[in-house]
């Protein structure tokens, strides 16, 4: 949430102005796009999107990956920048370990300029 003030005043009527507001900045939502149904020890491709919202590039790029029961936890560095307005995709490879209802993949993109964007999905994995 950011808070912001405005105080101002006019001198042709010595009047005084004061206001403040409060507002939420949305970040965009990191997409996850796998088969709904995984198989145990079968090869699995998930790929992961958002589209930048700012006018700049984003730069230090690093993503978190982790998924109980189907991958061990992934920590990538991005060694490209985030194009301004561009699109981010990347795709990992994994092969679910335990086999369950709902388990979830969840990951978070950091960058020097956006950070703290989250996904989640919910996936089944049969034997």
């Amino acid at each position: 949430m950011v808070k912001m003030y405005v105080i101002g005043h006019v001198e042709e009527t010595d009047q005084t102005f004061a206001d403040e507001d409060d507002f939420m900045i949305e970040k965009p939502r990191l997409e996850i796009e796998v088969s709904e149904e995984l198989k145990v020890q079968d090869l699995c491709i998930a790929v992961l999107t958002f589209k930048n919202p700012l006018d700049m590039p984003l730069t230090n790029c690093e993503l978190t990956v982790v998924g109980p029961g189907l991958m061990r936890d992934k920590h990538i560095k991005i060694r490209e920048s985030v194009p301004a307005e561009g699109v981010f995709s990347c795709q990992i490879q994994f092969k679910p370990r335990i086999p369950g209802q709902q388990r979830k993949i969840i990951a978070e993109f950091d960058s020097r300029e956006l950070y703290d964007n989250n996904g989640s999905k919910s996936v089944t994995v049969i034997e």
